[in-house]
């Protein structure tokens, strides 16, 4: 059963029941890789857009991405690694739970933005410092960027069903179902966050 998404605001038979993936020729698309391309892809073409703007050219901006990509999504596979506990706050990576095929398998989940900000960002340095670009420029460009990225890409969350707040019981709140083992099924109110 797909755990349902309500908004008490919107009435009471308001509710948002779907999966959080779509299947094309058997292989299983996620939402939130989808949202989150998207909005990469958008803050790409924003910045390849105004980069004249800033002094910058497309080819500096593809060469960017060829380092920042890379690096940003090891940067944000290793801070989930290092800062991810389960529910019993142990972190399976390093209590002798996993092996290395477990801490390389993106494909299993488990990347965090904050590790992929530093990771893109030291994609920035090497790259700008290689082409001798001003790296202030291209920061202030990418700062755009990364706003639009971040304002599309945050939907994928709700898609997942997570980054939601403290729960609540103001007007504008978010329930999210929740079943249990033994058949009970609970609604949780939360702000969205997202």
């Amino acid at each position: 059963m797909v755990p349902a998404i309500t908004f008490p605001i919107l009435g009471e038979d308001f509710v948002l029941n779907f999966q959080p993936y779509f299947t094309i020729f058997g292989w299983k698309i996620y939402w939130y890789g989808v949202i989150i391309a998207v909005g990469f892809l958008l803050a790409v073409f924003y910045c390849v857009k105004r980069a004249p703007q800033f002094g910058v050219t497309e080819d500096d901006i593809i060469d960017l991405l060829l380092w920042a990509v890379p690096l940003g999504i090891i940067g944000a596979r290793l801070y989930y690694v290092c800062f991810y506990h389960d529910d019993s706050g142990v972190n399976p990576y390093f209590d002798g739970v996993s092996d290395l095929k477990d801490i390389v398998s993106i494909w299993n989940g488990g990347l965090a933005i904050y590790g992929g900000i530093i990771g893109g960002a030291i994609g920035l340095f090497i790259s700008m410092r290689l082409k001798k670009v001003r790296i202030r420029a291209m920061a202030d460009l990418g700062a755009f960027g990364l706003l639009i990225g971040q304002a599309v890409g945050r939907w994928g969350n709700f898609t997942n069903r997570e980054a939601y707040g403290e729960q609540t019981k103001v007007a504008w709140r978010m329930g999210l179902v929740k079943t249990f083992d033994n058949g009970v099924v609970k609604t949780f109110y939360y702000h969205s966050t997202f």
